[in-house]
């Protein structure tokens, strides 16, 4: 009798140990608003609008995080749902960047959204702000290696008033020592040396014809030795 006790504890076991782990939730898929766009939604006043965020229903996902930044003063909101949609006053004349983070109950991993960036108009809007750039490669903790020795940076610019004058390209050993290595930069790429073995952090900024800048994500990558 201890024999077939002992082979059902270990039969047990086995049905435990074989069990599907737990999912972690997919990321969600944004809606609304749309990248690189400018809207106006609902105006309460001069200085504020109701505004509608709308992403589709992610997988093994119980709520959701929306993260919203007001990429001129760096504020960002944080605010948890169930639903798969929003409204946020915010305001006007300010370009905002947005993700949503999905969570489950059942798991301790989290899933996070694409970053979209939209400008939320003024009343009168004669010059809009240039969209943060978007960081192409190197691509955030990639192991590049050096072609004779130089790294090449390419990314994207946008803006509503298609009047981009130039962008800098900032380099540096972590996201407090970013520095300058190109200015006054018309184009998007720029190849630059840099040493082998080594961590690095770049950002672009982006400058229009009336000196409105505006900065990108900060990206991390590694040079092969």
């Amino acid at each position: 009798m201890k024999r077939i006790n002992d082979l059902l504890f270990i039969a047990s076991l086995l049905i435990i140990g074989c069990k599907d782990p737990i999912p972690a939730p997919d990321p969600a898929v944004l809606i609304s608003p749309e990248a690189s766009v400018s809207c106006l939604y609902v105006p309460l006043s001069t200085a504020t609008a109701n505004v509608v965020f709308s992403w589709q229903e992610a997988l093994n996902t119980d709520d959701y995080l929306l993260k919203v930044r007001n990429e001129t003063s760096g504020i960002e909101t944080a605010t948890p749902t169930e639903n798969t949609s929003l409204r946020l006053t915010l305001d006007r004349g300010q370009i905002y960047g947005w993700k949503v983070v999905s969570r489950s109950e059942a798991s301790a991993e989290e899933s996070e959204s694409e970053t979209r960036y939209f400008f939320l108009e003024a009343q009168q809007q004669y010059s809009h702000l240039p969209f943060p750039a978007k960081l192409i490669a190197p691509e955030q903790d990639a192991v590049v290696q050096l072609n004779n020795g130089s790294v090449n940076f390419n990314w994207e610019g946008a803006d509503l008033d298609n009047d981009i004058s130039s962008y800098t390209l900032l380099i540096g050993a972590s996201e407090d020592t970013l520095e300058e290595v190109a200015t006054g930069l018309t184009g998007v790429n720029y190849s630059t040396s840099l040493a082998g073995g080594n961590q690095y952090y770049w950002q672009v900024i982006t400058t229009d014809s009336e000196e409105n800048q505006s900065s990108s994500l900060i990206f991390y990558f590694q040079t092969a030795p």
